[in-house]
């Protein structure tokens, strides 16, 4: 047979009526049992649901079911199997609600999610897997359609505690215990609960404290009483404190004297330091010593060595009469208040005075006679132990009957001299130092017989 009128036939194993693409055919009169068909289109001749006559459709392995060259993600042809995807610019998962989406068979880069939930897909932060928290701008992050306060499903956790404010005054009421809220409202307006009293809109932590009121303005636990710091309460709250706005001035706080200032707060005058009633004449006063209470204008002159009365004067006392000034009985020891201190019948200013004795010794020249019974009934020296030097002092001379002032006796026995008529010179004074010695001398001669000692004598 004529090769020109054969027909060149393809193989078609699929039997879907279109011949393996990649056949090189074979020329025939009819077709046979594995050469079938006339064209050679079939791109997948191993499956009949390939070939040029089929719908593309979609699928997981993108396969080219029209053997037309094009993949589904391309394939603008493709009536069957698409899903439509949506915009997801934040990639939070969740499509855009207000996208109206678009049909492909797989994601693109920008059509990414299958759902259009998203409430603002320009944070991810807000979708509705998201949990709705308290913020300023009342944002719905769950996508809900409510948000803050208007949303149950808030989180407790940013919830800030709101209080009653019952005065307006913008301070919270401090006895209230709150409202969790994330934002104020009429009822529970501020979340500061630090007003001590909500009833009072002047009174909170921003008031002025007026002092002394016994009002806690400010609410910082009490009124102010001790406004100065220095420890002690006010007078015009009960307290010591007569100056309140000095920490230097207080009761008890150390004077400062002549400076106009009551530091002690004992209302007496800051020009009488010594207390005796009047003030300083340095100041205004008449007190002429303001360091003694004794020295003041009027007071009882005292043996003191003092102007007591503040006359110009320092007067000569002489209390007891015995012939010494009480400022200078002082230094001797001997008492101005008794005219004879040692009591041995001489007065304290006759021994010191005229005789020289010792006014604070009875028997100034250990003699065993007082100086009293020497001078007054012997008339022996006082100051001396054996007035005539005859070797016997004048005490045993008396004693055993023989004259203190004969020496001549003084070696004869004892029992010729007693009762033997030996006459006792009485020539009282005539040892003794002139009356009317000058007040120096005396006192000198006193302090040189004090110096001596009694085991010297």
């Amino acid at each position: 047979m004529s090769s020109a009128t054969k027909t060149t036939y393809y193989k078609d194993a699929d039997s879907d009526g279109y011949g393996d693409k990649s056949d090189a055919g074979a020329a025939y009169c009819d077709t046979t049992s594995t050469y079938k068909v006339t064209t050679k289109t079939d791109c997948n001749d191993a499956v009949s649901a390939i070939n040029p006559g089929a719908t593309e459709v979609c699928d997981a392995s993108d396969t080219d079911e029209d053997c037309d060259g094009l993949r589904r993600r391309r394939q603008l042809r493709v009536v069957s199997g698409k899903t439509t995807y949506y915009k997801d610019a934040d990639s939070d998962g969740y499509g855009d609600k207000s996208d109206t989406g678009a049909a492909y068979c797989d994601t693109t880069s920008t059509y990414k999610v299958t759902t259009k939930t998203d409430c603002d897909d320009s944070v991810s932060a807000i979708n509705p897997g998201a949990t709705e928290v308290c913020d300023a701008s009342d944002t719905d992050e769950d996508c809900d359609g409510l948000a803050d306060d208007a949303d149950s499903s808030v989180s407790a956790s940013s919830k800030t505690s709101f209080y009653k404010d019952a005065d307006g005054d913008g301070f919270g009421d401090e006895t209230d215990p709150g409202q969790a809220l994330c934002d104020d409202s009429t009822g529970y307006p501020t979340d500061d609960n630090s007003d001590c009293d909500d009833a009072d809109a002047a009174i909170n932590p921003d008031a002025t404290e007026i002092l002394y009121d016994g009002i806690d303005q400010d609410c910082d636990g009490g009124d102010i009483a001790d406004a100065d710091g220095d420890g002690q309460i006010s007078a015009n709250a009960g307290g010591e404190d007569c100056d309140d706005t000095d920490a230097d001035i207080y009761a008890g706080a150390t004077e400062i004297w002549y400076d106009g200032v009551d530091q002690d707060c004992d209302e007496a005058s800051d020009y009488d330091a010594d207390g005796d009633g009047q003030d300083h004449d340095g100041y205004g006063g008449t007190d002429c010593d303001d360091t003694d209470d004794t020295v003041y204008l009027g007071a009882e002159e005292l043996a003191d060595g003092l102007d007591n009365d503040c006359d110009g004067e320092v007067e000569i006392l002489d209390a007891d009469g015995d012939g010494l000034n009480d400022t200078d009985e002082l230094p001797l020891g001997t008492d101005p208040q008794n005219p004879d201190t040692d009591g041995d019948g001489l007065s304290d200013g006759e021994e010191v005075l005229t005789l020289s004795t010792d006014p604070l010794d009875g028997d100034s020249d250990a003699d065993g006679l007082s100086d009293g019974e020497e001078v007054n009934e012997h008339g022996t020296d006082p100051v001396s132990a054996d007035s005539d030097d005859g070797g016997v002092n004048d005490g045993e001379e008396v004693d055993r009957g023989s004259d203190p002032l004969n020496s001549a006796d003084d070696d004869l026995p004892r029992s010729t001299v007693k009762g033997g008529g030996v006459s006792c010179a009485t020539a009282s004074g005539a040892t003794s130092p002139g009356a009317g010695l000058a007040l120096a001398a005396g006192l000198l001669a006193f302090a040189a017989r004090r110096r001596r000692s009694p085991t010297s004598r």
